[in-house]
């Protein structure tokens, strides 16, 4: 996707997407995150959140968007183990 200097785009429901900045610089911010996210080229970041996502080109800027794959728990309980009986 391809952004114009001060041009935005807005993304919804976007947890687990990616953003990554190709070229150029671009503002991100995610809706209940209070930190703000400058990306330059080569740098991406993985949203958090459901709310809408603001991305907002600095300059000229190229970026990617891409879903990643969920990410899954990992369980950390013990494994079961066979006691041997007594004799």
């Amino acid at each position: 996707m391809r952004l114009i200097k001060g041009a935005t785009a807005q993304l919804r429901g976007a947890d687990g997407i990616e953003v990554r900045c190709d070229d150029g610089h671009l503002w991100l911010t995610e809706a209940g995150d209070p930190i703000d996210y400058f990306l330059e080229r080569g740098i991406s970041h993985r949203v958090r959140t459901h709310g809408v996502v603001v991305i907002e080109a600095l300059s000229d800027a190229t970026l990617e968007v891409e879903r990643l794959p969920a990410r899954h728990a990992i369980s950390t309980r013990p494994t079961p183990r066979a006691i041997p009986e007594a004799t």
